[in-house]
């Protein structure tokens, strides 16, 4: 009976081992090779910078610009920005201009796309590779192709604008991926042209005067950008 018994126990055991047990290939053991100190990181290949990045600034629509921006790293902490575009119409300095803004006498204008270029240095003192504070001095150019018509022809009623100034900002890549926000402030010492015709009623006959205005003046500089790193 106690042999009976032994054999039963046996073959339960055998019978367990067999059913449960995994095969070969279901376990297996990883073993990782300890970091060898003589082994160095390749900085082009192993790390990602962005060294480019293309930015519409699209504060500058009320400004009557539409422009895009090349930002390009030439060292970690400093880089370079070029700009160019297309202007329409400033309304914010016609308004400030007041009526005579682009001449009196005149109820319709005729309105032609004109360039904008724009040039900046920038460092980054604290991060850099495109991301963080940076200090900028920058040279901008915009210039507004306007006609009024006056007296059954058409006369220059455009303006230039030229800023020279330093902007501070900050520019981030955000959560969402490839994405990089930007924005700035700073203060610009600003040249401007501008033609103002005017009809002059003191003589005989009615003269269509051509009336050209350029000052410096001091401006501030407010702006914000989105664009794509690569």
């Amino acid at each position: 009976m106690n042999n009976m018994k032994i054999f039963f126990l046996a073959f339960l055991i055998v019978f367990s081992v067999k059913t449960f047990s995994q095969s070969k290939d279901s376990t297996k053991v990883f073993i990782y090779e300890p970091f060898k100190s003589g082994k160095t990181i390749d900085t082009k290949n192993d790390i990602k910078v962005d060294k480019n990045c293309i930015k519409w600034n699209w504060s500058l629509i009320g400004r009557g610009v539409f422009a895009l921006n090349y930002e390009h790293s030439i060292t970690s902490k400093l880089s370079f920005e070029l700009g160019a575009g297309l202007t329409y119409r400033d309304f914010l300095y016609e308004a400030g201009q007041g009526d005579d803004a682009l001449g009196s006498d005149s109820k319709s204008y005729d309105v032609k796309l004109g360039p904008y270029v724009e040039g900046n240095l920038r460092f980054y003192p604290a991060e850099g590779d495109l991301e963080g504070f940076y200090l900028s001095p920058f040279l901008r150019y915009r210039s507004y192709n306007i006609k009024a018509n006056m007296e059954n022809s058409v006369y220059p009623a455009g303006y230039n604008i030229t800023d020279i100034g330093f902007n501070i900002g900050i520019q981030r890549e955000t959560w969402i991926t490839g994405v990089m926000v930007e924005s700035y402030f700073g203060v610009a010492y600003r040249y401007r042209s501008a033609d103002r015709p005017y009809i002059d009623y003191s003589g005989t006959s009615n003269i269509v005067v051509q009336d050209k205005t350029q000052k410096w003046v001091p401006a501030i500089t407010l702006g914000f950008k989105i664009g794509v790193p690569f």
